[in-house]
């Protein structure tokens, strides 16, 4: 059985000029070797090697949990969960954007079903589960109120209760004054906030459950990128902004339109991503990657020069343009000599997902994640890999207004359930 490092880890325009190709680097004199296990708790940033013999062989499920960098079963279906409350919320979303308001409740009624059908008992995996049936239940019932022309029932706690009196036509500054008995400053969520892989994990607790908390019900107000603590202050400050409006899915439109649009850069495509782009690119919480590569990595100088000249090209590269000028530097990246360097190239793609999006270019961003077809290397060992792309798929159809954003999600959906029902067999 094949077991290494990896959930630390663990995707007619116009012409571009061609990019030069990026250094080879030189090998690490100590990486660690293939065959590691998930670090157990005493590292940080364990050493992501330039190449390994299962880089070119591995493709498909495999029944070791250790394989998606989890201790245990229990922890793999926690992440899954993530990926399953995810795409349904966005599928509840597409209800709720038609103005389905009954339909948006039944589909946050079959996420309740879907996430209690995973059975994950642990630390790490019942906190995470049970915020996110909190979630699911609560907007189901939110739904549900507005489809009848009712008030859903106040629950008087945190960003939620909030939330629960904007609905009820609450004024700004009566909103204003029962935020200011908030916490919103939790420097206990900063998603590199942790010190070893089992302090990662919990971590991983705080942040789903005041995302949970926090999550919009009706709109996919996500930002393009990792999820931070600043999303507590900033949700509450567009349901303040947008008391009075009889749209619920006005804050959260006001939330995506407030959100600073990024610039391609260095230390962007030069960061080492998680195995789950929902993480790094969607919005949905997580802390950031454990371990560094051991080659084309940010303290390579050569390296490091080629991501200024490719950033700087990209500086002046229309929007149209972008997917292109982004397959010149995979195909450079790709003549690279090590198995490592298809982390470079999922970055590369999570890098152009987030700014096109941000950008308001949700069709730019679509070109840009298809290349991540077909499943290759490295893609194997992330849980549910084909769930998570075809989740972000949806949701940038969604925004996009193609008519086909349901079909994939629930295509997302299926691949989630096909790859527990892998884990059950396997034991989990």
């Amino acid at each position: 059985m094949l077991i290494f490092l990896v959930g630390v880890l663990s995707c007619a325009d116009p012409v571009i000029p061609a990019a030069a190709p990026p250094p080879g680097g030189a090998r690490s004199p100590g990486p660690a070797p293939p065959g590691s296990p998930p670090p157990t708790g005493a590292e940080r940033s364990p050493i992501i090697p330039a190449d390994s013999p299962a880089w070119a062989t591995m493709s498909g499920f495999v029944p070791e949990p250790s394989f998606y960098g989890e201790h245990s079963w229990a922890d793999v279906k926690m992440r899954v969960a993530g990926h399953v409350a995810t795409i349904g919320r966005d599928l509840a979303r597409a209800r709720s954007l038609q103005r389905d308001w009954a339909g948006c409740a039944r589909a946050y009624e079959a996420l309740v079903q879907a996430l209690t059908r995973i059975e994950a008992e642990g630390s790490t995996a019942t906190p995470i589960r049970d915020s996110l049936l909190t979630a699911a239940r609560r907007d189901a019932g939110r739904c549900a109120a507005l489809a009848g022309g009712t008030q859903h029932a106040l629950s008087g706690a945190g960003v939620a209760g909030l939330r629960d009196a904007w609905l009820a036509g609450r004024s700004a500054s009566e909103l204003q004054q029962a935020a200011s008995g908030l916490d919103l400053d939790r420097s206990d969520l900063q998603p590199d906030g942790f010190a070893d892989f089992n302090s990662r994990h919990a971590l991983r607790v705080r942040l789903v459950a005041a995302w949970a908390e926090v999550a919009d019900p009706f709109y996919p107000s996500e930002p393009w990128g990792p999820w931070g603590p600043g999303e507590l202050r900033a949700s509450v400050e567009a349901l303040i902004s947008t008391a009075g409006d009889p749209d619920p899915l006005a804050p959260g439109r006001r939330l995506a339109k407030s959100r600073k649009v990024p610039e391609f850069s260095v230390d962007d495509f030069g960061a080492l991503p998680t195995g789950d782009s929902l993480i790094d690119t969607a919005g949905f919480p997580g802390p950031k990657a454990i371990g560094e590569l051991a080659v084309l990595n940010l303290k390579d100088p050569t390296h490091r020069a080629w991501l200024e000249a490719e950033v700087a090209r990209l500086s002046t590269t229309p929007d149209a343009a972008v997917p292109a000028a982004l397959d010149t530097m995979i195909e450079a990246l790709e003549r690279s000599p090590y198995g490592s360097r298809y982390y470079n190239i999922k970055q590369v793609r999570n890098a152009g997902v987030r700014v096109l999006a941000s950008r308001g270019d949700p069709t730019g961003a679509l070109k840009v994640l298809s290349r991540s077809w077909p499943l290759h290397n490295q893609d194997w060992a992330c849980p549910n890999r084909e769930g998570i792309l075809r989740g972000i798929e949806g949701r940038l159809k969604l925004l996009a207004g193609a008519p086909d954003a349901e079909a994939t999600l629930n295509e997302a959906l299926a691949a989630s359930e096909r790859f527990l029902e892998q884990v059950r067999q396997a034991g989990g």
